[in-house]
């Protein structure tokens, strides 16, 4: 049963006198009465109501009302509210806003106070976003309303439409109303669970509403926003014999999407010299593949938005337009490289999927709506072996790649794009299918770490370690993305965290592309490192250096799910013991196991000298709530081991 929201009178009347520009809805929403909610709750959403007309010719009307009540100083920038529609095929009909000031009076925006970019960042964009923007005016206490109505066409009859985003809602509906010979199925996608929500129904108009939707606040190693809060998706079917667009299976979607995308992977004489002169020196059918995957990933990325509501989105530019112009987005590099493979006789794919959140994608709904990016998955032979090759049912051994990505090279696939639900675009023989997960092994940290201690207490050290996989990626990304002094700051601090007032003498990067590695090599100093009690005694910490893929788990309360991403780790120290002291005690040596992962530490002692070891391995999990202390219990004791010393007495 749908709830209806009752709104009791909260302003005076002779506010409400003062604010007779403000249009009946928002007025009326100003008297609504709010929950309590924590202090750094800024803002929160009064209504959220997007309402579409479709017309049988494909033309939607569709109409969107927004109202916020700021409820301190950062909730300012939440009075802005913007819209997106396609030049190609849509129009703006109107757009106003409104600011409700705590005094009453009223501000109105209109067109001359709006503003309009370019949905993404492209050289050519055809999807626009208008906004109005009330921020700088807007204090606690203010009311900011906004509407729109957007004139479109489109070849789909499917929505997607998300309740929240992470403010409190009072109130958040869609509304579509149909023509009189169709109909509607929706559901609603939150966390892992398909829940159903049924409509007010009104002859051929639907209506879902949530009401009361509590703030959302991530938690640190929680599942994105999008794939939490609840998103209700649509599929409008009209009568048979309609021209729309139906998508009633997978096999639809992938049939769909090679209609798109074949006719512009067409070999040209020009296409095929380019990919002969590429794979010139390749002597291996594999050395073809990677030389021609790393050309695609080298070639400059530019967001091309173009025939939208035709489904331009999903449809890549000509291959020789991309080897002519120099650029392209990710559909355009993927179907670039898939020209450039069929040119040396190999099979390859179109791959779309979500990037960004491996669990946003949900099979329960075929729609190309569901994903923002596009790869390729190419044939290989069947005795291949990498991180990014998997099988597919009726099509055969099949390497994934993105070209888009610059860091993670060829026979990897990034870590936010492993384990999802993605779909292989093959015609019949298309379906969506899970990507594939690396195993711990395959993103390795490898440190080892000599420690000299002073008998005043004193450190110095020499640290190497090489990352593989993902961890190697991820500090490719780091390096390259600033300036070396930047870099070494950013190691100084992480090696402080650990050893304060650590200085540094000597800090070097380097890759190692072949091998797909990152090495890192620092020797530091550390004043007053060791603590001293009494003169007598002396403690050492032996890990000086965190490991960084630890999920935060420091808080005892849990209400989202925990993810753990697959890796490994193995450090060894080697800790020299200064003259006249002797090793009386070290940490206890012991393994921890668990449903995700693995824990091993072990100490021992050699003449002037304590050697450590320790391993942990990390299995690609979805932990939730209920199971949340495991966790906890898990990498505390990991935490724990870290903080524990090595106890020396002076002989």
């Amino acid at each position: 049963m749908i709830q209806r929201l009752v709104f009791p009178i909260l302003f005076a009347a002779s506010v409400l006198s003062a604010a007779e520009s403000a249009p009946g809805w928002l007025k009326e929403l100003g008297q609504s009465s709010l929950p309590k909610y924590a202090a750094k709750v800024s803002a929160v959403v009064l209504v959220n109501e997007e309402s579409t007309t479709v017309e049988a010719s494909g033309r939607r009307l569709r109409t969107t009302r927004y109202a916020v009540k700021i409820l301190n100083k950062e909730g300012a920038r939440h009075a802005s509210q913007g819209d997106v529609y396609y030049t190609d095929t849509g129009k703006v009909r109107d757009m106003k806003g409104w600011l409700i000031m705590p005094s009453g009076k009223v501000k109105e925006y209109g067109k001359a106070e709006a503003t309009e970019m370019g949905a993404g960042s492209g050289l050519y964009e055809q999807a626009k976003v208008r906004m109005i923007n009330a921020a700088s005016d807007a204090d606690p206490g203010a009311i900011f309303g906004f509407e729109s109505t957007i004139e479109e066409k489109s070849v789909f009859t499917q929505y997607i439409f998300d309740f929240q985003d992470d403010l409190p809602s009072l109130r958040s509906a869609m509304v579509l109303n149909l023509p009189a010979d169709w109909k509607a199925e929706a559901k609603m996608f939150r966390g892992l669970d398909v829940e159903t929500i049924k409509p007010e129904v009104s002859g051929s108009s639907y209506r879902w509403q949530l009401v009361n939707l509590a703030p959302f606040e991530r938690e640190p190693g929680a599942p994105r926003r999008s794939s939490q809060n609840a998103r209700l998706v649509v599929t409008a079917y009209p009568p048979p014999g309609a021209s729309s667009t139906r998508f009633e299976t997978w096999r639809d979607v992938s049939a769909w999407g090679m209609q798109v995308s074949d006719p512009s992977a067409k070999v040209t004489a020009e296409l095929q010299t380019q990919a002969e002169k590429i794979t010139a020196k390749a002597t291996t059918k594999w050395e073809k593949l990677k030389a021609l995957s790393e050309y695609a990933q080298h070639i400059r990325y530019e967001s091309i938005q173009l025939n939208l509501s035709r489904g331009g989105g999903y449809t890549p530019r000509p291959a020789a337009t991309i080897m002519a112009k120099g650029y392209g987005d990710c559909k355009d590099k993927a179907n670039y490289l898939r020209t450039l493979l069929k040119a040396i006789g190999v099979e390859s794919f179109p791959v779309m999927i979500y990037s960004g959140d491996p669990r946003r994608t949900r099979k329960e709904w075929p729609s190309p709506m569901q994903f923002n990016h596009a790869i390729l998955a190419m044939r290989v032979a069947d005795d291949v072996k990498s991180p990014s090759v998997f099988d597919f049912p009726g099509v055969g051994h099949l390497l994934l790649f993105d070209p888009t990505d610059e860091t993670v090279p060829f026979g990897f696939v990034p870590d936010h794009e492993q384990d999802t639900f993605a779909l292989l675009a093959a015609g019949d023989l298309g379906d969506i299918f899970k990507t594939p997960t690396t195993t711990p092994d395959v993103n390795h940290l490898e440190r080892k770490v000599q420690l000299k201690v002073t008998a005043e207490g004193d450190l110095t050290a020499s640290l190497q370690q090489t990352s593989s996989g993902q961890e190697a990626f991820d500090s490719l990304w780091a390096f390259k993305n600033q300036s070396l002094p930047d870099y070494v700051k950013s190691v100084e601090r992480r090696i402080s965290r650990g050893a304060a007032a650590a200085k540094l003498s000597k800090v070097e990067p380097k890759e190692d592309a072949t091998a797909h590695t990152f090495h890192l090599a620092v020797d530091f100093t550390a004043t007053n490192y060791a603590r001293s009690m009494q003169g007598k005694l002396m403690m050492v910490k032996p890990f000086v250096m965190s490991y960084a893929g630890l999920p935060n788990v420091n808080d005892p309360k849990r209400t989202q799910p925990l993810i753990i991403r697959p890796a490994s780790f193995r450090e060894t120290i080697e800790l020299e013991v200064p003259a006249g002291f002797a090793v009386d005690e070290f940490p206890d040596s012991g393994s921890i196991e668990s449903e995700f992962g693995t824990y091993r530490v072990s100490f021992r002692k050699q003449d002037n000298k304590v050697y450590g070891e320790r391993e942990l391995e990390l299995r690609s999990a979805w932990i939730p709530v209920e199971k949340f202390k495991e966790a906890r219990d898990f990498f505390g004791k990991f935490g724990a081991t870290e903080q524990s010393p090595v106890v020396l007495v002076r002989k």
